[in-house]
């Protein structure tokens, strides 16, 4: 299991990453839990990813990083706005 905490995007946001990351690591099971609001000035998303699957666990790091990289794109456009 990892838990990754990521802020400043919202979970509508956050959702089209996560259906990416599901087709693309069909072993791993992931499940975001939103905490504070959505308005506030800095919103927080609690995400576990478990592998669900024996063997998957390496695929753990790699669907962070990607979900890390994506998160990152969306922050930078929101930034530039």
């Amino acid at each position: 299991e990892l838990q990754l905490k990521i802020a400043g995007i919202i979970e509508s946001a956050l959702a089209p990453i996560l259906d990416e990351a599901r087709r693309d690591f069909p072993g791993l099971y992931f499940k975001s839990h939103p905490r504070g609001r959505e308005t506030g000035p800095r919103p927080l998303i609690l995400l576990q990813i478990y592998n669900i699957v024996p063997d998957s666990a390496d695929e753990i790091i790699v669907a962070a990083q990607q979900i890390i990289q994506q998160v990152a794109t969306i922050r930078r456009k929101t930034d530039t706005g």
